[in-house]
């Protein structure tokens, strides 16, 4: 007997209610790495692109060919920066993909009691893994590991995210289970589990026309705080990329926003692809995330 596509679905929901009874901290894991879905309200369990997923929804790395780049500018004094490579066998029609992602944050800010200069930084080395189980459902697993460094003292964890979406031409599902894994080596802290869930519908359009508007509803679910998302892309001839988000139940970065464009390199079989995302953050500052990448 064939197991059901929508089956796998609700298994792993009712897994993830459960996983919650435990956590919790290292808040530069829940922190979103991609340049895209940063610009849609953090939207990461039913965004389907190869490259977002390496540090969205591990299941969707399926399909993706190509190196991205991204430069990220945080509260006028935070730097981060993003390299992501993907490449799955069979291109479009493969049913095996492989991703890896490293991205790291660093900052200096001084010590109020002590008036010294504290060096401060977070980064992460992912490995994806996603594979189309039937021709709708796809799975992933990411495996990342954490080094988060203050002055002399180091704190590492190792942890795992596994998804899972349904992916059709006019809707995609998807759920997204994040930070399972060891406390962190130093503080003895544990890891900020969260579990993101939520749909993509095609509201205009479909690949072959001129435009698409595509409208996500999502929700993150964690022990302290539940935040719903909704978001709207909007492409014109799959060549420019307007994107708006809005995030309720939340004091910060409520509004984001951005646009991205591809451009093709003639004579040979590359695109590249620029996108910049910007997310206010009140009374905490401005985020300004930038990426260049280059698709095979």
């Amino acid at each position: 007997m064939q197991i059901k596509p929508i089956k796998i679905l609700v298994f792993i929901i009712c897994l993830s209610s459960l996983l919650l009874a435990t956590q919790y901290s290292a808040d530069f894991l829940n922190i979103n790495l991609d340049i895209i879905t940063s610009a849609l309200a953090d939207v990461s369990a039913s965004y389907d692109s190869p490259f977002s997923s390496v540090f969205t929804n591990p299941a969707n790395i399926v399909g993706g060919v190509g190196i991205e780049i991204g430069s990220t500018k945080w509260l006028a004094d935070l730097n981060g920066n993003t390299i992501v490579l993907c490449y799955s066998l069979g291109r479009e029609k493969a049913k095996l993909g492989l991703g890896l992602g490293y991205a790291s944050l660093s900052t200096e800010f001084q010590n109020v009691a002590t008036q010294q200069n504290i060096k401060y930084s977070d980064s992460i080395i992912s490995a994806v893994v996603g594979y189309k189980l039937f021709s709708k459902v796809r799975l992933g697993l990411n495996i990342k590991n954490y080094l988060q460094q203050l002055d002399d003292i180091s704190n590492t964890a190792l942890s795992v995210d596994f998804g899972s979406s349904f992916v059709t031409k006019k809707v995609v599902l998807g759920i997204v289970i994040k930070n399972i894994g060891s406390q962190l080596s130093e503080t003895k802290e544990e890891l900020p589990l969260r579990i993101d869930f939520g749909s993509k519908f095609v509201l205009i359009g479909s690949q072959e026309e001129k435009q698409k508007i595509n409208l996500f509803l999502e929700s993150s679910v964690s022990q302290e705080y539940t935040i719903y998302k909704a978001a709207v892309e909007y492409i014109y001839r799959n060549v420019l990329s307007v994107r708006f988000g809005y995030k309720f139940n939340t004091d910060v970065d409520k509004l984001t926003f951005g646009v991205g464009t591809k451009v093709k390199i003639p004579k040979i079989n590359l695109k590249s692809v620029i996108d910049l995302s910007y997310i206010p953050y009140g009374s905490l500052g401005e985020v300004v995330k930038f990426s260049f990448g280059i698709k095979f």
